[in-house]
């Protein structure tokens, strides 16, 4: 493989001008509506650039502030350069049925997404500005198996304490020149502390609040979400209307006693302190300078953006074989994610906006340890340009899912399981959305891989304490993840995650034709409680333009 010339992200960034006129905006709302909250900004790769308190008072909890940053978050992480999605979107596509209320239909179609992106994700996370998240300079140009150059925690950032994706309206998506660049989020002190993912069409402080700090930073009309139709259901996107309204001159609003106070926590496990007295603080930011990363299969989007290669490809690193079956090569991992890139472009976009774009993902290969308790190793991640941040850490998930859920045929049980397959099991009806019916026999079970690091310091990961190290940032319960075999052996698996989750399973599937699971293994030969259990499915008129 041939590395093109190093490149830089999209190139937009918020300024802490930028980061001071939002925090003053959405102040200024708030002392207006209801003074009791909380404001965060969040940039797109998740750096954490400032948190206010609105009111001034006693300094709110860690859990308090980890639930404004995941809502400012979650809007920057889901949104893109070709559609804006709000944390209300987010609510209306992770519920039981897809819409909302109406029984008897399937789940959402990113249920279960809230577990990803959380702090103990060795992938991505919500992080402190201070963090170098650069790629390694290749040492030797034209070196594939790039392991070397490649420190163990490379692309583990500092986490941010924080939970993950929330669902409750109050976080929108901020846009700089047509260019998306964070997110806003407010929550208020009575909120719940964990997402209730309130799905309801009322309007709320937080989000009217919010939109009032995303003056001068809205995205285009023909962005919102409310323009993305899934199965022919128009998207929720913003019930409230913000002000208008900006402040001359943010600095000395912010300085002003009676307009609130940055945040500044004492003891913020994982966080790196900005003070003399240990404190971190949460003043107003500026997004650090763009990282560089590789692109070598050359793709480029719109405005020039190009494709990054956020991991390193490289080879299986444990010596031996799988059953006599030699492990996945750094060459055999590279054509795995160019296969899977060339068909995301030459693929009708779900969600992406206006209609006819092409789909853009994340891509990522993980090996098969072949031994229980060690971590599968990611052998190389692939954004295909302007994808969505939150998927870096969910393409992961899915490759992970599918290969700890396909490893009985390790011990001579062939099971192929799909994230598909994955999520068809886990819902609290089974089958999906059928009212009235038992839970699925994976229910819960993603939940309790992630439950036990939502205590004490609201998800730092200790790797030494993870619940399960076969699945070392949980797993993923929608679709787009698949098994990799050599001769009837799993030898890894492949994740994609950016668009609709029919187009994940397309690219994915287009990845994995090389090796595929073994004729009778899949589980769609499979039936539980008389229904088949799907494996993968595609969406109409895939390449049609």
């Amino acid at each position: 493989m041939l590395f093109g010339s190093l490149v830089s992200l999209e190139g937009q960034g918020l300024t802490v001008a930028d980061v001071q006129a939002v925090i003053a905006q959405s102040v200024q709302e708030s002392l207006a509506v209801s003074p009791d909250r909380l404001v965060a900004v969040v940039d797109r790769e998740g750096f954490v650039l400032g948190v206010w308190d609105v009111n001034g008072g006693a300094q709110p909890s860690a859990t308090d502030v980890a639930r404004v940053v995941s809502t400012a978050g979650a809007a920057a992480f889901l949104s893109s350069n070709q559609h804006a999605f709000t944390t209300r979107t987010a609510g209306f596509i992770i519920q039981q049925n897809f819409p909302p209320g109406v029984v008897n239909r399937p789940n959402g179609p990113l249920v279960g997404v809230n577990f990803s992106s959380m702090a103990f994700s060795d992938t991505n996370k919500y992080k402190a500005p201070e963090i170098d998240n650069s790629f390694p300079v290749p040492p030797v140009p034209g070196v594939s198996d790039l392991a070397s150059a490649t420190p163990a925690d490379a692309f583990r950032s500092v986490p941010f304490t924080a939970l993950a994706l929330s669902g409750n309206p109050g976080g929108v998506p901020l846009f700089k020149n047509g260019i998306l660049v964070g997110g806003v989020g407010v929550v208020g002190y009575a909120d719940a502390a964990v997402s209730g993912f309130d799905t309801s069409f009322l309007a709320t402080d937080n989000e009217r609040i919010a939109l009032s700090g995303q003056a001068g930073f809205r995205p285009a009309p023909v962005f919102d979400g409310s323009n993305v139709l899934i199965d022919g259901i128009r998207l929720a996107y913003l019930v409230n209307t913000g002000s208008d309204a900006t402040v001359a001159d943010p600095a000395a609003f912010l300085a002003n006693p009676a307009n609130g106070q940055a945040v500044a926590l004492a003891d913020i496990d994982g966080m790196p302190a900005s003070s003399d007295d240990g404190a971190v603080d949460y003043s107003p930011k500026a997004s650090p300078a763009p990282a560089v990363y590789p692109n070598p299969f050359g793709l480029v989007g719109v405005n020039g953006i190009p494709g990054q290669l956020r991991s390193a490809i490289r080879a299986d690193p444990l010596p031996g074989t799988i059953a006599g079956v030699a492990r996945l090569s750094a060459a055999e991992v590279e054509s795995i994610l160019r296969l899977a890139a060339e068909r995301s472009e030459i693929t009708r976009a779900g969600i992406r906006l206006p209609r006819g774009q092409v789909a853009r993902v994340w891509i990522s290969v993980v090996s098969n340890p072949a031994s229980n308790g060690v971590e599968p190793a990611v052998l190389g991640t692939y954004r295909t340009p302007d994808a969505t941040i939150f998927s870096w850490d969910v393409a992961i998930q899915k490759a992970r899912t599918a290969l700890f859920f396909s490893r009985g045929l390790e011990r001579g049980a062939p099971r192929a399981f799909s994230c598909r397959a994955v999520g068809f099991l886990s819902q609290s009806m089974f089958p999906p959305g059928i009212l009235g019916t038992p839970p699925g026999p994976l229910e819960g079970l993603q939940l309790g891989f992630s439950v036990k690091d939502l205590g004490g310091a609201v998800g730092t990961r200790v790797p030494s304490e993870a619940i399960n190290p076969n699945v070392p940032n949980g797993i993923t319960i929608f679709p787009g993840g698949f098994p990799l075999y050599r001769g009837g052996v799993l030898v890894g698996a492949i994740g994609v995650s950016g668009d609709g989750i029919e187009q994940d399973d397309l690219v994915g599937a287009a990845g994995a034709r090389d090796f595929l699971a073994p004729a009778g293994s899949r589980s769609d030969d499979m039936v539980y409680e008389r229904a088949r259990i799907p494996y993968a499915k595609f969406p109409r008129a895939a390449s049609s333009f």
